[in-house]
């Protein structure tokens, strides 16, 4: 406001500098449905048992026991607001880019859904899996209770069973040593992309993962995704701008959502490490 004095404009360069996230292919991996409503899927219990029949006797009869597992719609939602001025300075496609957030922001929130989801009014995560294996707490795990989770699992599970643990146990089973001194966790290039192996089986660092300090958490799942877990995506994610929802106060909308559900299918390809009361931590020193 004083004199000679000129309003120099702020421009945003065309750099953007995204943050990177760890984030689990769940999605990509389950058995994917699209059916509008609930979906009932039929789970077999137990499929009987055959037996020795005497000349001229009646074949032995046991029906399967057969149960169902509901995938519903829980619809999840993100938007974000941008003002004009926002939208009139900036060098980089703005609407390209806050369109790609909404769709990072679902992607981000069904993840962890999908891996931590109580199943109360949401989806039901891996992590909640009932085939368990106690570990010992975080300072005190061993390759023990990896070797432990491994052999739980169906071998005919095996091939294709991923482990899956947060940033922090990741390293904390990266640093685990055989009796010559090399570590188990091996790195390896696959499809021109490194990839960590763990006692042969893939390596999937989350960032939604529990930690191992907390008794009864899962920090570690060792999973057949394809074959344990079902998600029900009704559509694919819808992101809209809305240039009129906020004109006269000055900002424009980006809003999307997704409708999904996702539940464990076949616990037996599903094996959760979880931490235990102080007994089992004190065992494992």
């Amino acid at each position: 406001t004083s004199g000679n004095a000129a309003t120099i404009p702020l421009t945003i360069s065309k750099t953007l500098i995204k943050k990177l996230e760890e984030q689990c292919p769940i999605l990509e991996e389950a058995k994917r449905f699209s059916s509008k409503g609930t979906l009932r899927l039929l789970r077999e219990d137990n499929y009987g048992q055959a037996a020795i029949t005497a000349e001229d006797g009646a074949f032995h009869d046991a029906d399967p026991t057969l149960s169902y597992i509901e995938l519903k719609s829980h619809k999840i939602t993100a938007s974000v607001d941008a003002t004009f001025e926002m939208l009139a300075n900036t060098e980089i496609d703005l609407s390209a880019y806050l369109t790609e957030v909404i769709i990072k922001r679902l992607a981000k929130e069904v993840n962890r859904l999908f891996l931590v989801g109580n199943g109360t009014n949401q989806p039901t995560g891996l992590t909640k899996a009932t085939q368990t294996v106690d570990l010992a707490k975080q300072g005190t795990v061993t390759i023990n209770d990896f070797i432990t989770m491994q052999t739980q699992l169906l071998p005919e599970y095996a091939e294709g069973a991923v482990w899956i643990m947060n940033r922090k146990f990741f390293q904390i089973a990266a640093n685990l040593l055989d009796g010559n001194a090399r570590p188990y966790m091996t790195r390896e290039v696959i499809g021109e992309k490194i990839q960590y192996m763990f006692l042969g089986h893939k390596v999937i660092v989350d960032m939604f993962m529990p930690d191992a300090d907390v008794e009864g958490n899962v920090p570690v799942v060792l999973a057949n995704i394809g074959e344990g877990y079902a998600v029900n995506m009704l559509q694919d994610i819808t992101v809209r701008h809305l240039t009129e929802i906020g004109f006269s106060q000055g900002f424009e909308r980006f809003a999307g959502y997704l409708m999904a559900d996702g539940k464990i299918v076949n616990e037996e390809a599903i094996v959760a490490g979880k931490v235990p009361g102080a007994a089992r931590a004190k065992a494992a020193k």
